[in-house]
C-alpha cells in the first residue's frame, strides 16, 4: 500500500529530475555553476529515488539495484560546495578530489554489490537481525556527517566573505548577496540534524519524520527555482577589475602606509569626491559601481576603495545608501509629495525595502515617521 511518505518521495524525485534538467539545457546563465547545482539536485533525485523504491518495497522485485545509488551521498555536500564557490567567482583547485569519498564508497561496496539478491534483501529490511549489519553503510555516514561539518561552514564563511565584498563594488546588492542560498542552506542543515538525531531512535522525533521528508522535497524545489532566477555575480565591466594604486600613493612614506596616501593629499582627494557627490549626484543612479564612481573622480578604483575604508571609514554600498538617504531627507524636509516608493527610485535605490533599512539606519525612524514627525513640527 502506498503511503503519503512514499508519494513525497516521488514526488521530490520527480521535481529534483525536471530542475537538474532545467538547470543544463534552459538556464541561460551561470552555466558553470549550474552545472554543479544540477549535479546536486539530481544526485538528490538519485537518493529520492532510492528511498522510494525500498520503502515501497519495490527492491523486492529488483534486488541487483539495491546499493548502486548509495555513494552518490558521499558526492552531495561537495556538488553543493563547488556550487557556491562557482557562482561567487571562487577558484577551485583539483575538483578531482572531492570525489575521492564517492570512489572510496564503490569501492567498500563491491563485496555488498555482488551477494545474492536475497540476501541483499535480508541485509537492508531486516537490519536488526543478527549478522545482518552492512558495516559499510555505518562507516561511510560517519563520512557523510564529516563532510556536512565540514562543507558546509566553508559555504557559510564565503558567503559572509562575498557579502563583504560586493559592498565594496557595488551600490545595488540585493540580487547578488545570495542571502536565498544562506536560507537554503539553514533549511538543509536542519533537516540534516533533525534526522540524525532520528537516528538516535528518539521516539519524540518520529513523527516529525514525514515533516521533515516534505520540508527537504520543498527545499530542493526553492534551491532548482531560486538557482535558475540567479543572475550572474560576475562584475559587469572591466573597470571592477583590480587596479594598481596611483603613483602619489605609491610614493607615499611608509609612516601612511595605513591609509596608502599623505595626509593633505588623503583631505583634498576626500573633498573632491565629496563635491563630485553633491554636485553631480552619481549615486542617483541605482546601479552605480566602484568602477563607475572612479572614473567620474578620476581616480583608480584601488585608490577609491582606499580611501572609502581608510579615510572615510566606511564600505562603497554604505557610502552611496548614506548619501541617497541625505537626499531622501532633504526631499522630505522640502515637502515633497512623493510617495515612498517613488521616493525611494528618485534617489537611487531600487528597492523599497533596502530604502527603509537604510533610512532607519541613518536616522532611528523609518521614512513615514520621519514624514510624520516633520507634519508634527509643521503644526
Amino acid at each position: 500500500m502506498i503511503k503519503l511518505i512514499d508519494i513525497l518521495f516521488a514526488i521530490g524525485a520527480a521535481q529534483a529530475l525536471f530542475f537538474s534538467l532545467l538547470l543544463v539545457f534552459v538556464a541561460q546563465r551561470n552555466r558553470a555553476a549550474n552545472r554543479w547545482l544540477s549535479g546536486f539536485i539530481g544526485l538528490w533525485s538519485l537518493v529520492l529515488i532510492d528511498q522510494f523504491l525500498y520503502s515501497t518495497a519495490f527492491y523486492r522485485h529488483t534486488p541487483y539495484l539495491v546499493g548502486w545509488v548509495w555513494p552518490v551521498s558521499a558526492a552531495l555536500t561537495p556538488c553543493l560546495y563547488l556550487y557556491a564557490c562557482s557562482l561567487m567567482q571562487i577558484p577551485q583547485r583539483r575538483v578531482v578530489w572531492h570525489g575521492v569519498p564517492v570512489l572510496a564508497y564503490f569501492v567498500l561496496l563491491v563485496e555488498f554489490l555482488a551477494l545474492p539478491g536475497e540476501q541483499k534483501l535480508r541485509l537492508i529490511y531486516q537490519p536488526s537481525s543478527p549478522g545482518n549489519s552492512i558495516w559499510q553503510i555505518r562507516w561511510m555516514s560517519h563520512v557523510v556527517l564529516l563532510q556536512v561539518l565540514v562543507y558546509l561552514p566553508l559555504i557559510f564563511l564565503h558567503l559572509h566573505r562575498h557579502q563583504q565584498r560586493i559592498r565594496e563594488q557595488f551600490s545595488a546588492i540585493d540580487h547578488l548577496d545570495l542571502l536565498w542560498l544562506r536560507r537554503v542552506l539553514f533549511a538543509f542543515l536542519t533537516i540534516f540534524l533533525v534526522s540524525l538525531v532520528g537516528t538516535f531512535k528518539a521516539e519524540w522525533l518520529q513523527p516529525s519524520q514525514l515533516l521533515m521528508n516534505a520540508l527537504l522535497v520543498l527545499t530542493i524545489f526553492a534551491l532548482g527555482l531560486l538557482g535558475a532566477r540567479q543572475t550572474p555575480i560576475a562584475p559587469a565591466d572591466a573597470a571592477l577589475a583590480p587596479q594598481p594604486p596611483s603613483p602619489s600613493a605609491q610614493a607615499a612614506p611608509s609612516a601612511y602606509r595605513s591609509s596608502r596616501f599623505l595626509p593633505q593629499l588623503e583631505l583634498s582627494l576626500r573633498d573632491h569626491l565629496l563635491t563630485l557627490m553633491a554636485e553631480h549626484k552619481p549615486h542617483h543612479k541605482s546601479d552605480l559601481t566602484l568602477g563607475e564612481l572612479a572614473k567620474l573622480a578620476d581616480m583608480s578604483t584601488h585608490d577609491l576603495s582606499q580611501l572609502l575604508n581608510c579615510g572615510l571609514q566606511t564600505k562603497f554600498y554604505d557610502f552611496v545608501n548614506q548619501h541617497r538617504v541625505d537626499d531622501a531627507i532633504d526631499l522630505l524636509k522640502a515637502g515633497t509629495h512623493l510617495s515612498m516608493t517613488d521616493l525611494a527610485v528618485e534617489v537611487g535605490f531600487n528597492s523599497r525595502t533596502t530604502f527603509y533599512s537604510a533610512f532607519k539606519k541613518r536616522t532611528g525612524q523609518t521614512p513615514n515617521g520621519f514624514r510624520k514627525g516633520l507634519s508634527q513640527v509643521a503644526n
